[in-house]
């Protein structure tokens, strides 16, 4: 399992990236759009996405559902970065942003990713517990999709802490908040989540 030099990264809510363009958003009416993109998304991916190009050496993680999750894998495979996903059933999420030429505005539509079931979290939990021991830093990162409980960043922080490896937490809610807790070695939050989170631990 090499040196212990591997960047793992942890994307539980993948996502495809939809961006595209209409001259004028009339709403209401029939827009044409121009120009689409689908992208391979999620912060854990983009992490192992550049880790990759910089040379080092890095593996994604996460769970993939129906048609739209099969584009992140042949995306990453296309740049041959390793991952191993766990297939769920539904849709990974599609994001879809729309840019609207004549004003410069985007509208996005988020959607909230495929239900995890238990049996498929242990799936998850198993692969972690194999490739851990072959990481020196572990990325966890991005939204939780229904059916993943809270605390699960958190407990791979401490699973991770554990055995030395170095956490980056970027998260956002109750995740980060619990997250936080663990503790991992660095947060990453954006000043509206560490607004959310401060306000949060002043108030308990």
């Amino acid at each position: 399992m090499g040196d212990n030099a591997t960047i793992i990264t942890v994307t539980l809510n993948p996502v495809v990236d939809l961006t595209t363009s209409v001259d004028h958003r009339d709403v209401g009416a029939v827009n044409r759009y121009r120009a689409p993109q689908l992208d391979p998304a999620g912060k854990g991916i983009n992490v192992s996405r550049m880790a990759h190009r910089l040379g080092w050496p890095t593996i994604a993680f996460g769970f993939l559902a129906g048609e739209i999750g099969s584009i992140i894998p042949r995306a990453l495979e296309a740049e041959a970065v390793p991952h191993h996903f766990v297939p769920v059933p539904g849709q990974t999420r599609l994001d879809v942003t729309i840019v609207d030429q004549s004003s410069r505005a985007s509208t996005s539509l988020d959607g909230p990713g495929p239900v995890v079931d238990a049996d498929h979290r242990r799936q998850l939990d198993d692969l972690l517990q194999f490739w851990l021991p072959a990481g020196r830093v572990l990325v966890l990162a991005g939204s939780l999709p229904p059916g993943i409980p809270d605390d699960v960043y958190a407990r791979y922080i401490r699973r991770a802490n554990a055995t030395g490896i170095t956490t980056i937490l970027d998260t956002d809610g109750a995740p980060l908040r619990l997250g936080v807790a663990a503790p991992p070695s660095c947060i990453k939050p954006n000043l509206a989540e560490t607004q959310r989170l401060l306000a949060t631990r002043w108030r308990t």
